[in-house]
Parts: structure tokens; C-alpha cells; sequence
């Protein structure tokens, strides 16, 4: 695995292989897979002393082939991280489109680029080894800081183009999903460069391209960086810090970090980011404390009717929709599930109407429409409803599980099996917070789609918290259908309160990661 890893890492370049080779008279391949980092340095030499066997004179001699527009251009290159497009080189190395697009073709023809297919839209990568080069000769023409500061602002320019309150738009998340690593570059030169305003300003524009693509992790670390480093005289960019933060919380099932954002937001002078941190306090006494929610929703429609108010309009109607979608769970969670409908179609409207969407209506939406669709008895018109989320490749929110469910409810066996098996088969990675928890919903469905409710109960109970909204909704659906919905419910209430960092709440993850094991083993799954 290690001797594959180095391959893959030289590019599968033979020369760069041979040379590592040449190595391994000294170097175990760990220590050769370590020693990457200065590949020049480490390939250099060896038993073939020549210098014009070495990788570093090899591209030497590719190097100084090109005219100086080409030499410049391939310097720039040094800066992208997994890739670029052309509107990206076109900025960053200041040239016409036309300009870079000619360069672009000249390096590909010399085999310094390579063409790479994402979507419907061309992309270009240096190999490996080829932008280590690029690097270094960035470096030492003095060019480095200069480029990587032009880098910044592109991609500060694009992924803040909404602004700071209408952060996280779907369709840009989409749009950035192959920049990701780029952009995470970016805020690591910001940060080092003590631009805080601009390393916030880029995440929380670009968020929903960690979260939908299943990068939850890493953004909440940036978030939460840029909290601590937020300079005191611009508490506008803290408040969204913290609500980019609280969706990032939410995402990664810690319901303590996601209260206590939307307790700090409730703080802010801005009447907007009170309203998003009151709806974020009704959505968290829906599922926690349900006797509270009445009161806690009311507060939130004032404070989103005073968000109304003040403006800006734009943003305003994101938190009207965002609150609707709270009243869609507090409807469904008290047995409303024709109320809950209407809420999140309405919900979803505002967004389309207002030209913004936002993962939560956008994605989210059309999985929790299709579960309330599936509980009063048309999952064909939930098929139907989930068709839209392939406009958007998300990896989480993909809908494969509503879509078993809908066929289950069909009776359509091998459909409902497809996508069941496909979600098991993520959710037991336990890559994706909460995924195994679905999972084990999906199986306790399956089990009582069967007529083995024993077994389905066994696993309901051990699904502990579900991942979002829909799954959530359908696992009461579920417990009621199986009798069980007291126990149901003190399970619920128990990973609500103690939230998924706690020894409770890790216990409870794990519970449903063994459950799911166990029951992949019974089915002969694993």
C-alpha cells in the first residue's frame, strides 16, 4: 500500500520512480513516502549521480524550452491546490481569458498540464511533481507572496459575492465544489498574511461547498478559527462567523456548540442575526424540549418580523424561510403532517422567488416534503419530489435514503434495496456524522417492510439521533407504526440534550455504528 501511495504521489512519472528507487537501499519506502514533501532534494543523485538524471534537471530542461510568457504563466500555476479553470488563471496571473487559454494549450502540448473532466466544465492540474517545480521557481523568482495574495482575492471575490448575510448560497457551493482545496489555501495565506476579515469574508460565502460535499470537519475548524481571531471592531463578521459556525455544529450532530451559537447570535445588536439565532433556539427546543417550542417559535416570528423591518429585504426572506422550515418540524413532530407540508413548499418558494438557495430549503426541503408525502400515503408524488435534488451532486443530501423509503412504501423491493444498500454502504464508513444512524433507520423499515417488527423495533431504538430533519420525522412515523414511540422519544430527548461530543452522546453513535454492524453481518451484507 505504501509502494502504491509513493507511485501515485510521483505522479506514476518513470523516472521519478526509478529514482526513488534508487533510494531504497537506504530509505524504507515510509521514509521515501515522508521525504515528498522535498522531492527535488530526495530524487536528486542516488546511485545514477549524472545530473541529467535527476527529476529536477529533467524539468529543468522542459522549463527552460518555454518563452517567458509560458515561464510566467507556469509559475502562476505553482499557487492552485487540485486543480483550476481557466477564468481562474486569467485572474490570478492577471492575462486575458484568450491569453491563458493560449498559454494553457502551449503547456499542455509540452505535457506540463493536464486536461481534467469535472462536470460540465474544464479543469487542468499540474501533476505532483510538476507543481512542486512550479512552486519552487515561484519562489525563487520572488514572485510567491504576490501570486498567492492574487490568488486570495479571486476566490475571495467569488465565493463573497452575496455578502456576508446571505452566506452559503446552494448554487455557488456547487459552483466552488472543485475549488474547495483552493479555497482552503486561500484562508491559510489569509490567516498567516493577519487578514482575518477576508479569510472570514471567504468562508462564510464558500461553506456550502464543505458541508453539502461532506467536508463538515474542516469547516468548523476554519469557522472557528476565524471566531477566535475576529477583530473586535467588526462584530458584523462575527455574527455571521457564528452562524456559519452553528450550521457547521448543527451538521456534525453537536447540539451543545449549536445552542450555545445560537445563544451568542440572540446577543448581537443586528436584528437579523438575532432572528437566525432565535430560529436556531426553536429548532433545538423542537426536538429537545417540544413543551417549549410553542413559546420559542413565537419569539422567533417576532424577531424575524423585525428582521422584516430593518432589512435588508433579501436576507430577511432567507430567515422567513428558514423559520417556516422550522414550523414544518414543529407541525410534523406534533403529528401535522399536511401542515408540515405547506410549510416547507412554502419555505422552498421563498427561495426560488428571492433568486437563494440555501442547502437547508433547497436540499434539505425536498427530503423532508417527500417523508411528509410518504406518511400521508402518495410516495409516488415523494419519488416524484426528490427528482430535483440531481441538480446538485451533493453527497449528503443525495436523497437516497427518503428514496428507499418511498419505494418501500411502494413495495417496489428492488429499487427500495438499491438505494438502501447504497446509503448502508456510506453509512458504515462513519465518514459522515450521523449517516450510520440513518442507516440503522433504513434497516429497522426494511425489517418492518418484512414483518419482522421484533427486529425493527430493536433497531429504531438503537438508531439513537437521526442526521437531519426528514429522517428524524420519519423515525416518530416509524415508532408509531411499531408501538413504541415512548421509548422513542426519551431516546430522542437523551441525543438532543447531551448532543454527540458528550460520553452520552459518543456512546450513543456507537451503539448505532454496532447496531448497523450487527445487522449487516445478519443479512450477510458485510
Amino acid at each position: 500500500a505504501v509502494v502504491s501511495t509513493l507511485c501515485t504521489r510521483l505522479d506514476g512519472m518513470p523516472l521519478a520512480i526509478e529514482l526513488a528507487a534508487a533510494r531504497i537501499t537506504v530509505m524504507s519506502p515510509s521514509e521515501l513516502l515522508s521525504g515528498l514533501d522535498d522531492r527535488f532534494q530526495l530524487l536528486a543523485g542516488g546511485r545514477r549521480r549524472q545530473r541529467q538524471r535527476t527529476l529536477e534537471a529533467t524539468l529543468d530542461w522542459s522549463y527552460d524550452l518555454l518563452d517567458a510568457d509560458e515561464q510566467r504563466l507556469f509559475r502562476s500555476l505553482g499557487v492552485f491546490v487540485d486543480g483550476f479553470d481557466l477564468d481562474a488563471v486569467a485572474n490570478v496571473a492577471n492575462v486575458s481569458r484568450q491569453t491563458a487559454t493560449r498559454l494553457i494549450e502551449a503547456l499542455i502540448a509540452k505535457s506540463l498540464v493536464v486536461r481534467t473532466e469535472r462536470g460540465r466544465d474544464s479543469r487542468f492540474r499540474l501533476l505532483e511533481t510538476v507543481k512542486a517545480y512550479a512552486e519552487d521557481r515561484l519562489v525563487d523568482t520572488g514572485e510567491a507572496n504576490t501570486m498567492r495574495t492574487s490568488h486570495l482575492a479571486y476566490f475571495h471575490r467569488i465565493s463573497a459575492v452575496n455578502g456576508r448575510d446571505l452566506g452559503g448560497e446552494l448554487r455557488l457551493g456547487v459552483r466552488l465544489h472543485h475549488d474547495r482545496s483552493n479555497i482552503t489555501s486561500a484562508f491559510e495565506w489569509a490567516a498567516s498574511c493577519g487578514q482575518w476579515v477576508t479569510a472570514g469574508e471567504l468562508i462564510i460565502g464558500s461553506r456550502s461547498t464543505y458541508d453539502q460535499f461532506g467536508h463538515m470537519i474542516e469547516i468548523r475548524s476554519l469557522f472557528e478559527r476565524a471566531i477566535e481571531h475576529c477583530p473586535a471592531e467588526d462584530p458584523d463578521l462575527l455574527d455571521w462567523l457564528r452562524f456559519g459556525v452553528m450550521n457547521a455544529y448543527g451538521m456534525l450532530s453537536n447540539w451543545r456548540g449549536f445552542l450555545r451559537s445560537a445563544d451568542a447570535l440572540v446577543e448581537s445588536s443586528v436584528p437579523m442575526a438575532r432572528a437566525y439565532g432565535r430560529i436556531g433556539q426553536a429548532w433545538m427546543a423542537c426536538h429537545a424540549t417540544p413543551d417549549r417550542a410553542p413559546d420559542s417559535l413565537a419569539t422567533a416570528q417576532a424577531s424575524v418580523a423585525e428582521a422584516l423591518q430593518h432589512g435588508p429585504a433579501g436576507s430577511a426572506r432567507i430567515a422567513e424561510s428558514f423559520l417556516l422550515a422550522v414550523l414544518a418540524l414543529h407541525a410534523a413532530s406534533a403529528g401535522d403532517i399536511a401542515v408540515a407540508l405547506g410549510h416547507i413548499r412554502a419555505s422552498m418558494e421563498i427561495e426560488r422567488t428571492a433568486d437563494f438557495y440555501s442547502p437547508h430549503s433547497m436540499q434539505a426541503g425536498p427530503r423532508f416534503a417527500a417523508v411528509c408525502q410518504i406518511i400521508l400515503g402518495i410516495p409516488a408524488q415523494a419519488v416524484d419530489t426528490l427528482a430535483e435534488l440531481g441538480a446538485y451532486g451533493s453527497i449528503l443530501n443525495d436523497g437516497t435514503d427518503v428514496r428507499a423509503l418511498a419505494h418501500l412504501e411502494l413495495g417496489n423491493t428492488d429499487a427500495a434495496m438499491q438505494y438502501l444498500r447504497s446509503h448502508v454502504a456510506n453509512g458504515r464508513t462513519g465518514r459522515f456524522p450521523g449517516q450510520a444512524n440513518d442507516s440503522v433507520l433504513l434497516l429497522a423499515a426494511l425489517a418492518h417492510a418484512e414483518g419482522d417488527d421484533p427486529r425493527a423495533r430493536e433497531l429504531l431504538l438503537n438508531s439513537w439521533f437521526c442526521r437531519t430533519d426528514a429522517t428524524i420525522i420519519y423515525s416518530h412515523e416509524l415508532a408509531r407504526r411499531l408501538d413504541v414511540v415512548d421509548e422513542h422519544e426519551r431516546c430522542q430527548r437523551r441525543a438532543v440534550t447531551f448532543g454527540s461530543r458528550s460520553p452520552e452522546g459518543i456512546n450513543g453513535m456507537h451503539l448505532a455504528m454496532a447496531a448497523l454492524k450487527s445487522e449487516l453481518t445478519r443479512r450477510g451484507w458485510d
